[in-house]
């Protein structure tokens, strides 16, 4: 079995590269890269990338650090937006459950 820490189980840089540029068209069509690549910094890591300049390990540093903010800003979104409407949830229930009887008592105080 092989450990990602063997050398036999990575990647050569060089191979992964080349497999980046076979599948450079398919990757800019997915949303996650375009917004990863509008950044000035990212699109020149990348560019530096696909040159043979920099190390792809740069590149990945970089979108991991990416990915995990922006699922962490989407969780987040997403958290307030169902507590939102649980919590409007709840205080409807609870209108519903406590009415307050007012026309009855304004009756009773008036006759």
């Amino acid at each position: 079995m092989f450990h990602e820490n063997d050398g036999a189980y990575e990647e050569c840089p060089k191979k992964k590269i080349i497999k980046l540029k076979e599948r450079l068209p398919l990757l800019l069509k997915d949303p996650i890269i375009k917004e990863f690549l509008r950044s000035e910094e990212n699109e020149k890591i990348f560019n530096e990338v696909i040159n043979g300049q920099l190390d792809i390990k740069h590149l990945d540093n970089k979108f991991k650090e990416f990915y995990l903010f922006n699922r962490i800003i989407r969780y987040m979104t997403g958290l307030i937006k169902r507590y939102s409407i649980d919590y409007d949830k709840r205080v409807k229930l609870r209108n519903e459950r406590y009415q307050l009887t007012y026309k009855c008592y304004s009756k009773n105080v008036q006759s």
